[in-house]
Formats: structure tokens, sequence, C-alpha cells
């Protein structure tokens, strides 16, 4: 009998222990053979696309007059048919560290803006002569255009009906956005598609000409001209507190703001 209490002892004192053990387990925490490793990145730094429009001596210039030929100075800018006016020379520099590509354009037109359909603006650079859209290219940090002069003639043909106009207000700006240079990971041709600042008439003609979906564009700068919005366009212009003027340009505000 003794024997038989003994065993039953021994049994009931294994199952406790097992309960015990199962109740240990059920709320212990596993523990893993864990490990990390890391490695710092160079930081994120946005590059800077800077322009700047000096004079031949690499001092800013903020105001061009148009140059009279030499002894005439002190006579009174008058335009006339066949008449040509010069601004002072200047160069475009590049005083950020992105390469970009640039466009010459007038604005700021203000007044009689009609005029602007006789009157054609060059510009020169040595004997070279080029349309006021044509591309130029500068390298980062420094690199410059050669001297430029920009010119304008009005058209022998202009009649009477312009006599008396004035157009006020005029400005050379230098619109200027990314160039096809510099490399990210997968080459230098991301930035292929970068569109100018939109601050004259030809820069939103010609993207609502080559658009493919719908145009929504903002303005950065008054601009003044003669515009056509195709009838199969859909376009949505924010003015973005300047004006729009000229021509056929009332016809864009069909479509937007």
């Amino acid at each position: 009998m003794t024997n038989r209490k003994s065993t039953k002892r021994a049994l009931l004192g294994s199952v406790m222990a097992m309960v015990l053990c199962l109740a240990m387990l059920v709320g212990a925490t596993f523990a893993w053979f864990t490990d990390t490793a890391s490695t710092g990145v160079n930081k994120i730094q946005a590059g800077n696309l800077d322009i700047e429009i000096q004079d031949e001596n690499g001092k800013p210039v903020t105001n061009l007059s148009w140059v009279k030929a030499e002894g005439a100075e002190g006579e009174q800018v008058l335009w006339e048919p066949g008449c040509t006016y010069e601004l002072p020379p200047f160069q475009i520099v590049n005083k950020g560290n992105l390469a970009l590509k640039y466009k010459i354009v007038v604005t700021g037109l203000e007044g009689d803006t009609g005029l602007l359909k006789v009157i054609k603006f060059t510009y020169k650079t040595g004997e070279e002569t080029f349309d006021m859209n044509t591309e130029g290219h500068l390298t980062a940090n420094g690199g410059a255009s050669k001297v430029i002069t920009v010119s304008a003639h009005m058209d022998e043909a202009a009649g009477n009906e312009y006599m008396n106009e004035s157009i006020d207000g005029i400005a050379i700006t230098v619109a200027a956005t990314q160039d096809t240079v510099e490399n990210d990971s997968l080459g230098n041709t991301y930035d292929k598609d970068a569109k100018y600042p939109i601050v004259a008439m030809d820069t939103l003609q010609e993207l609502i000409n080559n658009a493919t979906e719908p145009v929504s564009a903002k303005l950065e700068g008054n601009i003044a001209g003669s515009l056509t919005v195709p009838q199969d366009k859909e376009v949505t212009l924010d003015l973005n507190g300047f004006t729009l003027t000229g021509g056929d340009s009332h016809a864009i505000l069909n479509h937007g703001t």
C-alpha cells in the first residue's frame, strides 16, 4: 500500500511538473539569432539652374536702350519703315552648377501690339545672325555665350496705319531650362523633354502645336502677339497674374481660365 501511494505521488508530481513546463513555454518569448548591417549613402543635393545677363565687362545688366548712330546720340529714337535699331552688346552667363539650354525672347510688351507685326527682332554673335527663337547651350559653373547684339528692323512695307503707335514695357528675357548633359544612373536623356518657362507667345504657340494631350500651362510673364488655338486642342491656361494680349489670343480663354 505504501509503495502504491509513493508511486501515485511520483506520477502526480511528474504530471504537475509537465503542466508547469507547458505553462512556462506558452508564456515564454522565443529568442532567434539576429543581425543588422547598414551603410551610408551620399546626401541628396539638388542642382542649381541660374542665368545672368552681363555686359562685356562682366557686370550684371538691368536695362538696355536703343543705340543711335555715332554722332547722333542726342536724337530721339523714332521708328519708321526701313529703320534698324540695335541694343548694347551683352552676354549670357550660367551662374549655376547645371548645364542649360536657353532662348532669347522679347517680353513685357504693352500698348499697340499690332506694331509687332512689322518689327522683326534678331540677334547677332560675331558675323552670324539668328532668329530670336534660336536655341543656345551653356555649360555649368560660368559657361558664357559669345557677345550678343539684339537688333530690330521695321518693315519697309509698313503703312500709315502704324504712325504714332508705340510699344512699352519691352524687355529682353533669357528663358532657360535643363539640358541633356548631366547623367543619372541611366544616362543623360532624362531631361530631354524639359520645357521652357512661358514668357513669350512663340513658346506658348509651340507648346500648343506640339501637344498630343490636353495642355495645361502657366504664364511666367506678360506676353503679346498673335496666337492660334486649333479646334482639336484642349487648353487650360493659368494667367498667374500676367496678361495675354494681341491677335487671336482671346480664343484660348474659351478653353480655360
